[in-house]
């Protein structure tokens, strides 16, 4: 993995550790999908695992619904279906909102976290992929 990809997974780790520490160890395999959206393995099934994944842990596990950023960003960066996917996104928004009241919660904190961290998600791994097309004709390793 180069270097790129390797801050990014760290970055990516730092925001799944805040729910691990929360008591939700789901995160890591939150974390792990999201690693191999990174390495582009991007297919429906992923984001059908994903979203249990999420929901599971916000709906049954009671965990931050900015969990659900994950799972956005990772519909803004499918291109399969793309237009479908990325019309996803926003009820993943909604969603957190709704899990939020039924909670009793902040609905407006819950959905600026969703927004920041699947922008967050998508920003990072567009980046790379840019830096990596960019760098590619330079890259004189192994």
């Amino acid at each position: 993995m180069r270097l790129e990809r390797v801050i990014v997974v760290v970055v990516l780790a730092a925001l799944a550790s805040v729910y691990v520490i929360a008591g939700a160890p789901i995160a890591l395999a939150v974390l792990g999908v999201q690693v191999l959206y990174l390495l582009k393995v991007r297919t429906w099934w992923l984001l059908a695992v994903q979203a249990v994944l999420v929901y599971t842990a916000t709906v049954v596990g009671g965990v931050s619904t900015g969990i659900l950023g994950f799972l956005a960003g990772a519909l803004l960066l499918t291109r399969a279906h793309r237009d479908t996917a990325r019309v996803l996104a926003p009820f993943v928004v909604a969603s957190a909102a709704l899990i939020d009241a039924a909670r009793g919660g902040a609905t407006a904190d819950a959905t600026i976290a969703v927004v920041l961290i699947s922008l967050v998600v998508f920003g990072l791994t567009r980046l790379v992929q840019r830096a990596m097309f960019v760098l590619e004709p330079l890259w004189v390793g192994p």
